[in-house]
């Protein structure tokens, strides 16, 4: 076999026609894609090489091709299968599923008189080993009914004697090849208890169901005739997956597997250069970093969390210098921001119809521009900090529930025409006490 030293796992599924392997395959890789696992669904022969295609269109052709040279393209096809998804994507670290691999050629061609140790030897100078085949054993008749019932459309040259009820013979005898082989294989495990080939039954109404048990972390999780029904019990990092099952000499066979697992994340920002321009996921409370790939952030593009449900608190470094306006724009849901202590201007409506918007720090920021907070209506209470030169008009409009604002400059800011407009009554204006320039002359320019 080829030394393949990688980082992902290889798992197989095998067994006669009809006896579910494609479903069973997508199912698990489905599976684990909602589980946070990076897998990937493969299956033989390829659809894109010489070989692979040749192969496909000879399943619909009057008669096979002759064995030796229906061989020949299976072991080309599986060479350049292996090397252009299997092998590359096991060392990027991903869960690699086939549907059929070279256990297959034991069976189909081995059932048509070609010696199955050949196969083997020839299969093994380019394969390399799975971590677990799951071989899905079917009685032939449930098989034949499944072929004849469910495939009227594109049988294929491999399936036209099983839909011959005269014919069974064919299909018991790629069983056979199947059921012969795996005690066998010379797959580098000494003890026959650590064949990594378990047998599933692959029959969802058969009563004596032999799915295996399967454990992860030690902990049982549920089957159906073969399919998980729970939420993986997984932890960051490495998890250990154990299957018992029922091999194909009828012992019971423990195969033990390890799958590191990385959870997704809940969002991730999108940058474009030193800025962050949009998200990903479901960001919830975000800290913005202070560089990206060494890069610094200096600024947030405009809309960049615009109508974000999510999000609920977030954070900016000392790095950011700006921001573009309409940033957090109907965040309904967000209630706590700290600003960068170097924005010195809030666009327009940066934060409008934020509306359980209750707590913001405005760092040091000079200006804060029209419409800025409007509509954020459980506001309570805000505080100006001195640095603040102008507020600009409808600053805080439709900001229902604001009771109290508090300057804390000695000096009052300039302000717009009705910062407040639509706020009844008008809310609690602090400010330094003995501060002369909080006057009547500075109350009325932005009530009236």
């Amino acid at each position: 076999m080829l030394d393949s030293p990688r980082t992902g796992v290889f798992i197989c599924f095998e067994g006669i026609d009809g006896s579910g392997k494609t479903s069973h395959s997508r199912f698990v890789v489905d599976y684990l894609k909602s589980n946070g696992y990076n897998a990937v669904y493969t299956t033989e022969p390829t659809r894109y090489s010489i070989p692979g295609r040749k192969l496909r269109e000879s399943f619909f052709a009057p008669e096979r091709l002759p064995v030796k040279e229906e061989f020949k393209l299976f072991l080309e096809d599986r060479i350049i299968h292996l090397k252009d998804e299997v092998i590359p994507q096991l060392n990027d670290g991903k869960i690699v599923v086939t549907d059929r691999y070279y256990f297959s050629s034991v069976a189909y061609q081995g059932s048509r008189g070609l010696d199955w140790h050949y196969i083997l030897e020839e299969n093994e100078k380019v394969s390399i080993v799975p971590d677990i085949v799951l071989l899905l054993d079917l009685p032939v008749d449930a098989a034949i009914s499944r072929i004849a019932n469910d495939r009227v459309e594109g049988v294929n040259i491999f399936e036209l004697k099983a839909k011959n009820k005269d014919n069974q013979i064919t299909v018991k005898q790629i069983k056979i090849e199947y059921i012969i082989t795996p005690p066998e294989l010379n797959i580098a495990y000494e003890k026959e208890t650590d064949k990594n080939i378990q047998l599933i039954t692959g029959n969802a109404n058969d009563k004596n169901d032999i799915s295996p048990k399967v454990f992860c972390n030690n902990e049982e999780v549920p089957t159906s005739k073969g399919s998980f029904n729970k939420i993986l019990p997984l932890k960051e990092g490495i998890n250990t997956f154990t299957f018992e099952a029922i091999n194909s000499n009828n012992k019971k066979t423990t195969k033990t597997i390890e799958i590191t697992y990385t959870p997704k994340p809940e969002y991730q920002l999108i940058y474009k250069g030193g800025q962050v321009t949009g998200y990903t996921g479901n960001p919830k409370n975000v800290v913005i970093p202070m560089s990206n790939n060494d890069i610094e952030i200096t600024s947030i593009g405009a809309m960049a969390f615009q109508n974000c449900e999510t999000l609920e608190s977030i954070s900016m470094p000392d790095t950011v210098i700006e921001m573009g306006s309409l940033v957090f724009q109907h965040c309904k849901n967000l209630k706590k921001v700290k600003l960068s202590n170097n924005i010195k201007v809030i666009p327009p409506q940066t934060f409008a119809y934020c509306e359980n918007l209750q707590e913001i720090n405005l760092g040091n920021a000079k200006t804060i521009k029209s419409e800025a907070f409007r509509g954020c209506i459980n506001l309570n209470t805000i505080t100006i900090p001195n640095t603040v030169a102008l507020i600009e008009a409808h600053t805080f409009r439709e900001c229902y529930r604001l009771t109290d604002v508090i300057f804390e400059s000695d000096q009052a800011p300039k302000m717009g025409l009705y910062v407040f407009s639509y706020v009844e009554p008008m809310p609690t204006i602090h400010h330094p006490e003995n501060s002369i320039s909080y006057n009547t002359e500075w109350y009325n320019s932005f009530t009236n």
